[in-house]
């Protein structure tokens, strides 16, 4: 079951017919291939910034019509499972609690050396990195740039915002991970996790006991640890599954502003059929800068699901996101990334 690919609408549930075309589900989709929607509608008119705006999208989002070919290894039963649960329970949220659910997320973590705003989802760039010494959550901007200095002699091999030395053995980084645990550090928990997931720094692989040490990471804040949870729950990953206890982590993940976890909420509203609802969601998603979600919100538009003015301002919005997390030192630190994983060091 993926919610990763961009051309999900329309809609949740049914087909969507216009001009004697029919637009196919994404959940019908994801048992064949999956393409673009658009329903012909008449989307003219309007002023002329919100006419370029959508315009110079829509050249590259919106008259795509490529098909991708999707793994179905499994996904068609889950998929059908999802879709029975789902219209036998209410939405996701009731009226009293909606005012919540979809309010404006608050700002951005900020680096704790630039202060520049970083993204939650990993989906996004910049990338960042938790530091076990000090608890801090840096950017990779700044830890590149330190980094380039200690490979030129001109700083010792240290942590980029308190300058503790590195571990050298993973037992010792383990150890300064349970010191941050002893402060109730929700993120020292959830690496915690981590490690015994994929049996990092010696530790045996346990997803039970990373399971437990996940939802500790849950109760004193990390929104990561909820993403997992919610993941896990969706999957049956470790814990039996429960789509209404992932889309709770997914929820209050949400309501703090992690990217994705708002995404998740759309397409669990698209399977429904709620599409008012999954385009608030998609539409936060997308302003705060998450690329799948303006796109689904420009296929929405394409539609008739979402107006001129919402999907201009959600681009403006989206671009402007993404425009304060760019530095100099965040654009090297990604050339680096991908020059790595190409094989160029």
């Amino acid at each position: 079951m993926s919610r990763s690919d961009n051309s999900k609408l329309c809609g949740g549930v049914g087909d969507i017919s216009s001009d004697n075309k029919t637009y196919t589900s994404y959940a019908q989709k994801v048992e064949q291939k999956h393409g673009a929607c658009d329903n012909g509608s008449d989307n003219s008119g309007g002023d002329t910034n919100t006419n370029t705006d959508i315009v110079a999208h829509e050249k590259h989002t919106l008259g795509s019509n490529n098909d991708s070919d999707v793994d179905l290894s499994g996904a068609v039963n889950r998929l059908h499972q999802l879709r029975l649960h789902l219209r036998s329970n209410t939405t996701t949220a009731n009226n009293n609690n909606d005012e919540v659910l979809f309010q404006e997320p608050p700002p951005k973590e900020d680096c704790a050396i630039c202060m520049l705003p970083m993204p939650y989802s990993a989906q996004i760039i910049p990338k960042k990195t938790y530091q076990p010494c000090c608890g801090k959550v840096l950017c990779d901007g700044c830890t590149n740039a330190a980094l380039d200095k200690m490979r030129k002699g001109e700083l010792k091999q240290s942590c980029s915002f308190c300058r503790v030395p590195m571990p050298l053995t993973g037992k010792e980084l383990v150890k300064r991970i349970k010191k941050r645990m002893k402060l109730k550090d929700g993120e020292a928990f959830y690496h915690l996790g981590v490690h015994y997931k994929n049996g990092y720094c010696g530790l045996s692989k346990d997803l039970n006991k990373a399971i437990e040490l996940y939802k500790q990471a849950v109760e004193f804040g990390s929104l990561e640890a909820h993403i997992f949870m919610a993941n896990a729950y969706e999957n049956g990953n470790g814990v039996d599954q429960d789509f209404e206890k992932a889309i709770h982590h997914f929820e209050i993940a949400s309501i703090r502003g992690h990217e994705s976890a708002r995404y998740a909420l759309g397409w669990y509203e698209e399977q429904k059929g709620n599409m008012d609802r999954a385009m608030k969601h998609y539409l936060i998603a997308a302003k705060c800068g998450y690329d799948d979600g303006i796109e689904v919100v420009g296929r929405g538009y394409k539609a008739g699901l979402v107006t001129k003015d919402e999907y201009a301002t959600a681009l403006r919005t989206h671009q402007r996101t993404l425009d304060e997390m760019k530095s100099e030192q965040r654009s090297k630190a990604e050339n680096w990334r991908c020059a790595v994983s190409m094989g160029f060091y």
